[in-house]
């Protein structure tokens, strides 16, 4: 990386602090602090920038703004899981027990309890020689299967402290690309797995 390079980022970082956050972000953040909601449905010109600041997406932008939690992971049906760091990448991967190359402890605790994700990221993980972590999570497109990690890691909680302490809370921000395509809006008789994916959203 060049010095210029460097030094437009770092302008970039310090303009973006100084900026105050969109109006409906506010609106988000005191509902969400409020404990009225911790889920929220964004529509409209999605891709569209925010801020006016180049390359800052509305991706980038929720991504950017949730860097302080535990797990940023973020999921759509054409390119899988992604998180922003290789700690927090590690981390999701134990968490949701995860098979990778070389059978792990995760991928022991996941085929346990078998079922098409443990089968289908074991033959994954066969094609992915070097183990790399982002290469098999975004080999995990099924609603079903996301979801079911999803749920293991949004329901798991940091051990005590030595003697007894009180846990760190953990804390996961889920940024869910194309919604609609997870959970379609339809007058029609809904499938099976529409209805267990709407479940699982809503609990």
């Amino acid at each position: 990386m060049t010095e210029s390079t460097t030094t437009t980022n770092a302008r970039r970082k310090r303009a973006r602090s100084d900026q105050r956050p969109p109006k409906w972000a506010d609106e988000l953040a005191i509902k969400y602090q409020s404990n009225i909601a911790h889920a929220f449905l964004i529509h409209g010109n999605v891709p569209d920038y925010v801020g006016g600041l180049a390359g800052q997406t509305l991706k980038n932008y929720l991504i950017e703004s949730f860097a302080s939690r535990d797990l940023v992971v973020c999921w759509d049906r054409a390119s899988g899981f992604s998180l922003p760091t290789a700690p927090m990448r590690q981390r999701f991967v134990e968490i949701a027990g995860i098979p990778i190359p070389g059978g792990s402890s995760s991928a022991s605790a996941t085929s346990a309890r078998g079922g098409g994700l443990a089968s289908g990221l074991n033959r994954a993980a066969a094609t992915t020689g070097s183990g790399d972590l982002a290469a098999i999570l975004e080999k995990i497109r099924k609603p079903e299967d996301a979801l079911d990690a999803l749920s293991r890691v949004l329901h798991w909680r940091s051990p005590r402290k030595p003697g007894g302490g009180e846990a760190d809370p953990f804390r996961v921000a889920v940024i869910l690309d194309y919604a609609e395509s997870v959970a379609p809006a339809t007058e029609a008789a809904a499938s099976e797995i529409d209805r267990t994916t709407l479940v699982t959203l809503n609990s």
